[in-house]
């Protein structure tokens, strides 16, 4: 199978910050940053996208990957691990999705070639990692998905979540299989073709797991709607069709103009504020024209009522303060999906936003 390489239009280069080690990053990259994410961790110890792709970098600089094979090929678990997932993707090595799964049995399995010590952390994400290798077998054709893969996926998933590994793959499996009814023959609704299997009914981890993070996020949602509906405004950049989201108040700019209330502006940036400024400044200071043709009345030159500091700028650079944008993508089955950082700034997320949802941004050969 040859290897791709996503290559970055040049409008999304600063969403994947320059690295001290970019220099000497391995092609697929960002598709190593995509499996590492999605099944090296699990989904509520996820390290910002900023700074992860940082330590993998560095990981890539400080473990090459002949050294991690000769590792792993003397029998070190972690070892085995680390080089089946730059196998899986490509990344610093020719792609064998063969050879990933090699090192990755013999960590889940009783096999002649597994490790003398494999340790519970490396067991469980071996066992994410090939639950992950199993759903992109079984989604390879989006018209006719391969239900034997599928159960593999849904499998190796399971035994993650048994040992308390719940990555965002195990939750995305365990999403995929409940939407075809997977979990009963009552609910099966695939296909006629294809008969429910009853193993799946028996993968309670996974079941467990999926269960678990609907009911958290039902409690999030259900105090952050509390606390947004108290000040919606507070929560979101006033500027119409911008998008960003926060979900504390210090992560946006307010207008310290004459607007108060629920009609109290905050703005993602000082570039929605000017842009937003025709709109808004009926109501920031009730009674003046709203033309832009007078100086003063202009935010390009006098500028709108400024910003106060309660939450510093953020543009490029890390503050540690979350926003998030929603991405619309036909193929979700909700149609969008929520991008939240805590480095990446407002512009870039809109970046994003705007290179996923017209993509030129697909691999090549």
């Amino acid at each position: 199978m040859a290897a791709h390489r996503a290559r970055v239009p040049k409008h999304f280069e600063h969403v994947v910050a320059p690295s001290p080690f970019a220099s000497s990053i391995p092609d697929n990259f960002l598709p190593y940053i995509q499996l590492k994410f999605g099944a090296f961790y699990t989904y509520d110890q996820q390290p910002d996208f900023t700074n992860g792709q940082t330590l993998l970098a560095k990981e890539l600089i400080e473990h090459p990957t002949t050294s991690v094979k000769a590792s792993a090929d003397r029998g070190v678990a972690q070892d085995c691990l680390l080089l089946a997932g730059r196998l899986a993707v490509g990344c610093g090595v020719r792609q064998d999705v063969k050879g990933a799964y090699r090192y990755l049995l013999p960590l889940v399995m009783d096999l002649p070639t597994r490790p003398s010590h494999v340790p519970r952390p490396v067991e469980a994400r071996a066992h994410s990692v090939l639950a992950n290798l199993e759903l992109e077998d079984a989604t390879r054709d989006p018209d006719e998905w391969n239900i034997d893969a599928l159960f593999r996926a849904a499998s190796f998933a399971n035994n993650a979540a048994a040992l308390g590994f719940v990555s965002p793959v195990v939750l995305d499996i365990a999403r995929r299989t409940t939407e075809i009814g997977a979990r009963s023959r009552a609910t099966w609704r695939y296909s006629d073709s294809y008969p429910w299997k009853p193993e799946f009914a028996k993968l309670e981890y996974l079941w467990g797991a999926m269960d678990a993070r609907l009911a958290e996020i039902e409690r999030e949602d259900r105090k952050q709607g509390h606390k947004i509906s108290k000040n919606p405004t507070s929560y979101m950049c006033a500027t119409p069709g911008c998008g960003i989201t926060v979900t504390k108040k210090a992560a946006l700019l307010r207008c310290s103009g004459g607007c108060g209330g629920e009609q109290k502006a905050h703005y993602c940036s000082k570039e929605c504020q000017e842009e937003d400024w025709k709109r808004h400044k009926a109501t920031c200071k009730p009674g003046k024209a709203t033309t832009t043709t007078t100086t003063s009345d202009d935010p390009q030159t006098s500028s709108p009522q400024q910003a106060s500091t309660q939450g510093p700028f953020w543009g490029e650079d890390a503050d540690g303060k979350e926003r998030s944008v929603m991405i619309t993508v036909p193929d979700m089955p909700d149609g969008t999906f929520k991008v939240s950082s805590k480095t990446i700034g407002a512009a870039a997320l809109k970046d994003l936003r705007a290179a996923i949802e017209k993509p030129p941004y697909m691999p090549q050969e």
